[in-house]
């Protein structure tokens, strides 16, 4: 009897050794929450739905705040988001099954299946691998991938059309060399998955992800859906409602729409080796380097943890922000999802959704961002802005008056015109050109995502060139006559 109480004892604190400990515990859940709650509180995004997920199973989802604040309905794990980027997975997913498959091959250059495929150089472009369209290494600019944000169209070709655009665009970089994250290379994959499945973009991902998975409420480009959050848009630092409806150049780059249970299931999957979707490969962590001490893999950022390979990715669009990411040695997932994007001095997206996955994952905390520069930068345009408004109120009273200058030296041409030209042309040049390729994103997609900042920024640039025509003109003709 004895000999049989020692070797069951043995045999229990085995099995109780050699028992995983478990991550996500009450205690660590309740902080995940805690840090949303208050991450909501301090930067006024309306509401999120967040998804834990441990060894093949959902262990905690929860929604926060508000999916719509005119009428108070609160977020529920069950409200729809749209998730941005982190679409790029879904894509990429497919992709790897269309290969497991055998009906494409990822290393094969894109003109195999586009033959129109082409950029602003069709040597280079001619080139391009489907792999490297995944991995961001085609050469395609970040700003020229931004082009289309504000794009509409939902026709059968849309995506086509799309796709075609790159034509115009010329490579940033040599092709395969190193990391540019571009959207125009998931616009034309997801022309590319049209082409070798024959259904539309919206048909592949459901046949491919959502129906295997069962993800019953996800979509793509749903917007019309009655439990979908209302998205939200800061101007200055208030949550204005948007009414976010992009057109067919949106779904790849980041149409996905979803709630937090489905993204459990997603997740869970991409962790099982005997899913019906293509799963976590060690191969996903070899991609090429990125500015953020990450590799990218197949629509995934991956970096080393204590927990082994960290995978993530984050996703913005107009009114919605997302982050979901696992670790797929240590079973743990995670994805958190907002009805708001990023403001210039409200809405600090990453505080939320950055912070919570760190404390997911046992990663540093950022905290909120400060945001001194953020109205410096404000100050510094609005500045400008009156200061032009001014000029040309000026400028216009003085010419109602006839008061323009009736004298006509070299030295006063080059004052009144040639200098104050050069003033405006720089403004128009700064403002139109050169900061949103600094951003890499163009004045309407700055529009798009910070509104009050966009505008200003509009106003200003083509406001400045605007009166560099008008001004030139009326001085060049009160010189003529005066003559």
């Amino acid at each position: 009897m004895l000999m049989r109480w020692l070797v069951s004892l043995g045999v229990s604190l085995a099995f109780t050794h050699c028992a995983k400990a478990q991550h996500f515990t009450d205690q660590r859940i309740q902080d995940i929450d805690q840090l949303i709650e208050t991450r909501l509180d301090e930067t006024r995004i309306p509401g999120a739905a967040v998804v834990l997920v441990e060894d093949g199973r959902i262990v905690h989802t929860r929604g926060f705040g508000l999916a719509e604040i005119e009428t108070g309905t609160p977020a529920t794990s069950d409200t729809v988001f749209a998730i941005g980027s982190v679409t790029k997975s879904f894509v990429s997913n497919t992709l790897l099954q269309l290969e497991r498959d055998g009906l494409i091959d990822l290393e094969a250059p894109v003109i195999t299946y586009l033959p129109a495929f082409q950029s602003a150089s069709k040597a280079m472009s001619d080139t391009i691998t489907v792999r490297q369209l995944m991995e961001h290494t085609s050469g395609f600019s970040t700003y020229d991938g931004n082009r289309n944000q504000t794009n509409s169209r939902r026709t059968d070709d849309a995506l086509a059309k799309v796709s075609a655009q790159t034509m115009k665009y010329k490579l940033n970089r040599p092709v395969g060399r190193s990391f540019e994250y571009s959207n125009a290379n998931y616009e034309v994959l997801g022309h590319l998955i049209e082409s070798v499945t024959g259904a539309s973009f919206q048909i592949a991902i459901e046949e491919w992800i959502f129906n295997p998975l069962e993800m019953n409420r996800s979509g793509v480009l749903n917007d019309g859906s009655s439990k979908t959050a209302t998205a939200y848009r800061f101007v200055l630092s208030t949550p204005q409602p948007f009414e976010f409806s992009p057109g067919a150049a949106l779904g790849p780059k980041g149409g996905v729409y979803t709630t937090a249970e489905d993204m459990g299931l997603y997740l869970i999957a991409l962790m099982n080796a005997r899913s019906p979707i293509a799963s976590w490969d060690s191969s996903w962590a070899s991609g090429p380097d990125t500015t953020v001490e990450s590799s990218y893999g197949p629509g995934w950022m991956v970096s080393q943890s204590n927990l082994g390979p960290l995978v993530k990715h984050n996703g913005m669009n107009g009114g919605y922000s997302a982050l979901a990411g696992f670790a797929p040695e240590s079973g743990l997932g995670f994805a958190i999802m907002a009805n708001a994007s990023q403001g210039l001095v409200a809405g600090d997206i990453p505080a939320l959704t950055e912070d919570a996955f760190a404390v997911a994952f046992d990663r540093p905390i950022q905290g909120l961002r400060g945001h001194q520069s953020a109205w410096t930068q404000l100050v510094l345009i609005g500045a400008m802005l009156i200061g032009l408004a001014i000029w040309i109120a000026m400028f216009l009273l003085n010419t109602i008056a006839g008061a323009l200058s009736k004298r006509s030296t070299t030295l006063l041409a080059v004052s009144q015109i040639v200098l104050p030209g050069a003033i405006l042309a720089t403004i128009a040049w700064l403002v139109i050109y050169q900061i949103p390729r600094q951003f890499g994103l163009p004045l309407e997609a700055i529009r798009l995502f910070v509104p009050d900042i966009g505008w200003v920024l509009t106003f200003l640039g083509y406001g400045a060139l605007s009166f560099l025509v008008v001004r030139s003109a009326c001085l060049l003709l009160a010189r003529h006559g005066k003559r």
